[in-house]
């Protein structure tokens, strides 16, 4: 009876979230998951194999400006992106290493009393 109490106010809690708190808490999952694949050695190899079809495409397209700006364009985009998820990695990260240093800290005081 307890569970399926505690279940249903979590529900109605869900129910009661602002747009902000969902798409906030999207992004979140996001980041993360984003963090750990686009930090992986596959990625690098990904965007290594990337950046060679496009230099060995060069001389098809006579090293146009359009053949120029498509890896451009694609490289800005891409990097405004991970701006974002640097960002939300290194907010996580000094969150936690606060969290960590106050739970220190307590326990040295605790120590000592």
């Amino acid at each position: 009876m307890v569970n399926h109490t505690q279940t249903e106010k979590l529900k109605d809690h869900e129910k009661e979230r602002d747009l902000f708190c969902v798409v906030n808490d999207a992004f979140r999952v996001f980041a993360r998951r984003s963090a750990a694949l686009l930090g992986s050695a596959w990625a690098f190899a990904g965007a290594m194999l990337v950046i060679l079809v496009w230099l060995l495409t060069g001389p098809t397209f006579h090293f146009s400006d359009t053949w120029q700006l498509i890896v451009n364009t694609g490289t800005t985009i891409v990097t405004f992106l991970m701006v974002f998820l640097i960002q939300n990695t290194q907010n996580r990260d000094a969150k936690s290493d606060a969290f960590e240093a106050r739970r220190n800290h307590s326990r040295v005081k605790e120590g000592t009393k």
